[in-house]
C-alpha cells in the first residue's frame, strides 16, 4: 500500500500570487517553502512536526538560513512556525490540496487528523483549525446531511427478524423458518 500523497505541487502554482511572493524572497526561501509543502512529514491538514534539523538535512541549508526563511514565510502568512515544539502550520494547506468544496469523507479525514494532533501529539495550531472547521457552516451542513443519509440507509437496510418455531416430532426437536 503506498503512502498518501499530500501537497502536490501543481503547475498552476506558478501563477498564484502567494507563489510569486515566495519566489520574490529568493531561492533559499523558495526551497524552504517547497520543502514545507512537500515534506515527507506532512499530512492532510498541513500541521506537523518539522524540526529545524530535519529541514537543514533535507535542504542542505544552514540552520541560520532555515530560521531566516521561516521568519520570511511567516511574514507573508505562508505558514506559522512554533519554535519551541518545532511544529509548522502551512496556511490553507487543506483547501490548497483538496479544493474549497470538500467532500464529507475529506472533512471527516481532516477532523480525524486534527483530533490525533490535538490528543496524541499536543500540536500547536491544531485546535484552532479544528474550531474553524467546526464553525464552518458548509462543513457542518455536509456532515449533518451525510449522517442523516446514513441513518436512513441503515433503517431501510434492516430486515425483519426471522421467526423460528421449535416443535417436536417423534420425540426430537427441530427448527424451521416461518414463511
Amino acid at each position: 500500500m503506498s503512502k498518501p500523497k499530500f501537497y502536490l505541487y501543481l503547475r498552476r502554482s506558478w501563477r498564484q500570487e502567494e507563489h510569486r511572493k515566495i519566489v520574490a524572497l529568493g531561492p533559499v526561501v523558495f526551497l524552504v517553502a517547497t520543502y514545507l509543502k512537500t515534506s515527507p512529514l506532512s499530512n492532510l491538514v498541513g500541521i506537523y512536526h518539522a524540526p529545524i534539523r530535519s529541514i537543514v538535512r533535507a535542504t542542505n541549508l544552514s540552520e541560520e538560513e532555515v530560521k531566516k526563511s521561516l521568519l520570511e514565510l511567516e511574514r507573508i502568512d505562508f505558514c506559522r512556525y512554533e519554535h519551541t515544539d518545532e511544529y509548522v502550520s502551512v496556511t490553507g494547506a487543506l483547501a490548497a490540496q483538496l479544493g474549497a468544496n470538500l467532500s464529507v469523507t475529506q472533512i471527516q479525514g481532516a477532523l480525524k487528523a486534527l483530533d490525533h494532533l490535538i490528543n496524541d501529539e499536543g500540536a500547536p495550531f491544531a485546535e484552532e483549525l479544528r474550531a474553524k472547521i467546526d464553525e464552518d457552516a458548509s462543513c457542518q451542513a455536509k456532515i449533518t446531511e451525510y449522517e442523516e443519509k446514513q441513518a436512513v440507509k441503515k433503517l431501510s437496510a434492516r430486515k425483519p427478524k426471522k421467526v423460528v418455531e421449535i416443535g417436536s416430532q417423534a420425540g426430537s426437536f427441530y427448527a424451521h423458518k416461518q414463511r
